[in-house]
């Protein structure tokens, strides 16, 4: 159990951080992934299909390319996925990713009055990890898609990252 900081108010136990679009900017690196994936598949890949599955997961996303590639599908679902993650954590690695206005300023401040933070992504671990390496961003808790069986928006990565803060949520 953490013990209660004098410097900061009761109510604030832990800060749990989302990482794509609230720290880094994502989107304009995962809709040059998608679409290089649907070329892959044989299809055009356009801004309305980024629209739709935009803050969605990986699963809704490789449903979404086999739904709208040409033909029979030529890849599998674990095929799509795996081209997904790899293609995006290696382009992250090799072109960097902007920090959020203001993120690393609020971590930073967090850090300095203990208050506890997780980190709590959708994303895979490659991409989490790319992701941290090039920002240099650090969080001593992160919780990524692996960990759980149920993801956002379903509570469970919250919960978990809380717990491993040890700052379990209260019940009502």
């Amino acid at each position: 159990m953490i013990a209660p900081d004098p410097r900061r108010p009761a109510a604030l136990r832990a800060v749990l951080f989302d990482m794509d679009g609230l720290l880094v900017d994502s989107e304009p690196l995962w809709f040059e992934v998608e679409r290089a994936v649907m070329a892959r598949l044989g299809g055009q890949w356009g801004e309305a299909d980024q629209q739709a599955l935009l803050g969605g997961s990986l699963d809704r996303t490789v449903s979404w390319l086999l739904a709208k590639a040409p033909g029979p599908a030529s890849a599998s679902r674990a095929d799509v996925a795996r081209w997904l993650v790899a293609d995006m954590a290696e382009l992250i690695l090799a072109r960097g990713l902007p920090l959020q206005p203001g993120a690393a300023a609020l971590i930073a401040g967090l850090d300095a009055a203990g208050v506890p933070y997780a980190l709590v992504t959708a994303s895979s671990r490659a991409i989490m990890e790319a992701a941290l390496t090039v920002t240099g961003l650090s969080f001593g808790v992160t919780v990524c898609g692996e960990d759980v069986r149920r993801g956002k928006p379903d509570p469970e990565p919250y919960l978990l990252a809380a717990a491993r803060l040890g700052a379990p949520a209260a019940s009502r």
